[in-house]
């Protein structure tokens, strides 16, 4: 019981710490390309789509060299192709990212990030709305205010729950465009 109350104790004590950070805010939107892979028994199956992301962002500042940058993004997507479906695919998107700026302007960025798949006509008894995937980026500050970044975000999971030696992942591409306030 005394370990679970130190543990307490300092967590709360470093959520304070990070809290007490400088904090900034600020949107972002630009394009998404995402690739779709579907393996059935040593078949595969490889898609696209073009579509755009939109959402906010925080930026806690710990030290000039490291931050902690959650987000929150609305994604839509429409396929291309010849099979390709008339309506969008939707998606919420909560990264957060490590930041480390290698000079004042230019900063790499890495972390985890959650993809929850919005409307949808998915059987999802066996397709998880819920995914998750590793993220690694660069960007570039213009300004105080202005900046851009690019990502890519790789699907750890298999998006497949049903039975079978199937899988399926999503992958993302961004390219963005962010105002900070």
């Amino acid at each position: 019981m005394k370990k679970v109350i130190l543990f307490a104790i300092v967590l709360m004590g470093g959520v304070l710490n990070v809290c007490a950070q400088q904090a900034t805010y600020g949107i972002v939107g630009g394009a998404t390309l995402a690739s779709s892979t579907f393996e059935v028994g040593g078949d595969t199956d490889n898609s696209t789509a073009l579509g755009y992301h939109i959402g906010l962002q925080t930026q806690i500042t710990f030290n000039e060299t490291w931050s902690l940058q959650p987000e929150i993004l609305f994604t839509s997507l429409y396929e291309t192709g010849d099979d390709a479906a008339d309506d969008a695919l939707n998606f919420i998107q909560v990264p957060v990212f490590m930041k480390y700026f290698a000079s004042e302007n230019f900063y790499i960025l890495g972390g985890p990030q959650a993809t929850f798949l919005l409307d949808t006509d998915i059987d999802t008894q066996e397709f998880t709305k819920f995914n998750i995937g590793a993220g690694l980026g660069l960007g570039y500050i213009f300004s105080n205010q202005i900046f851009i970044e690019s990502r890519a975000i790789y699907q750890i999971n298999n998006s497949y729950i049903g039975d079978g030696d199937v899988s399926s992942r999503r992958n993302f591409v961004n390219l963005s465009l962010g105002y900070k306030f």
